[in-house]
């Protein structure tokens, strides 16, 4: 079992190595860390959530449908069919802020920058925290009402490190946002757009014959808005929480760097009342918090092994680490390029952004030099 959860597929086109009968078997083994087999179990937890199961025609359709083929007049009832029961889920799961949409595989966090809305949103976040920082910030000016931003006094080509961090602290909580959606016509649009979900429809539609099709659901849950600095992902073996990362490896959060103890305390009192003595199906898995003012959440949980990302740790090097301890929590203590970073999301900048200059990509990262280790 464990082997099958080191394996990665070689490309997110649906292709996954191996012979098929293989290929089901790694399938199937990630088909037991959906958030359906856990959820009731996780519930008081975690956010509300309801599940929409997909049959093999419903996929069938789906994936005619994200490739623009044209629909038969049968099509088109059946295709409403799906639409309705997806938008009776989300109106009833979705917060006062909305809902997030996915398939029980994965999410279509990689569609987001496809959007039309991200631009504005990323718009509103740079603003948010210019408004915030206001010494800081001087490459963007702040306009009256407070989300949007006009060109500041510092030229782009001068902005610093620092200042450069926390606009892409800005872009990825815009990236978050843009997930949340209000109805089923926004919902389809992040699905359609995400190369994780086609992949993911192509895999369980490859699968033998003989192996049988695997359930699949699109999943709704409610949309909880935090601080991008509040993720991190959790390591456990033998149902011991080994270790800890920030979530977002690419950037640096003060608030994290220099109180990294306020999150990691919180996290395992919270792991060892509540979640090691749940009947979880798993001795080994990777689980994602979000630690709120109030609670820590379980985003969700992942296969322990190399197909699930690691954060500041490495999957052979830290192997030892990582299966028996002892505890260790890293976080980012410096910078990363980050106007290299941003530059890269250039197309969909605010305009006052615009003059962002190509940049050579990132350079490799010394981890010892730029994260901080709390055991």
């Amino acid at each position: 079992g464990t082997r099958m959860a080191t394996m990665f597929f070689s490309v997110d086109d649906g292709s996954l190595p191996g012979s098929p009968e293989e290929q089901a078997k790694i399938l199937a083994f990630w088909h037991e860390y959906n958030l359906d087999k856990y959820y009731d179990l996780i519930k008081p937890f975690t956010f509300r959530t309801t599940f929409v199961p997909l049959s093999t025609d419903d996929i069938l359709l789906l994936q005619r449908r994200f490739r623009d083929a044209p629909f038969t007049e049968e099509d088109i009832p059946k295709f409403m069919a799906i639409c309705d029961r997806l938008e009776q889920a989300i109106q009833e799961t979705k917060s006062e802020e909305g809902a997030f949409v996915r398939l029980s595989t994965r999410s279509p966090k990689d569609a987001v920058d496809k959007l039309a809305t991200t631009k504005s949103i990323i718009e509103q976040e740079v603003a948010r925290i210019a408004a915030a920082h206001p010494d800081r910030c001087t490459a963007v000016q702040v306009n009256e009402g407070g989300d949007s931003i006009s060109r500041g006094t510092l030229p782009w080509d001068q902005v610093g490190e620092d200042e450069a961090n926390l606009y892409y602290i800005a872009v990825k909580m815009a990236f978050f946002r843009a997930m949340k959606v209000d109805d089923v016509k926004q919902a389809m649009q992040l699905l359609m757009n995400s190369s994780r979900t086609i992949s993911d429809f192509r895999r369980i539609m490859a699968l033998p014959s003989s192996f049988g099709p695997l359930p699949i659901n699109l999943v709704v849950r409610e949309f909880i808005s935090f601080p991008v600095h509040c993720e991190f992902r959790g390591f456990v073996h033998d149902r011991r929480l080994t270790a800890l990362t920030q979530y977002y490896t690419d950037c640096y959060f003060e608030e994290v760097h220099h109180h990294p103890e306020t999150f990691s305390d919180r996290i395992r009192a919270f792991f060892e009342s509540m979640v090691q003595p749940l009947a979880l199906p798993f001795e080994h898995y990777i689980i994602d918090f979000a630690v709120a003012p109030d609670r820590v959440w379980i985003v969700e949980i992942n296969p322990f092994g190399e197909s699930t990302g690691c954060g500041l740790f490495n999957w052979k090097e830290d192997k030892d680490l990582l299966e028996n301890g002892p505890f260790q929590m890293r976080v980012v203590t410096t910078t990363s390029a980050p106007k290299a970073r941003l530059s890269v999301w250039k197309p969909i900048l605010p305009d006052a952004m615009k003059d962002t200059p190509t940049e050579a990509p990132p350079p490799q990262s010394n981890k010892d030099k730029d994260k901080c280790i709390i055991s």
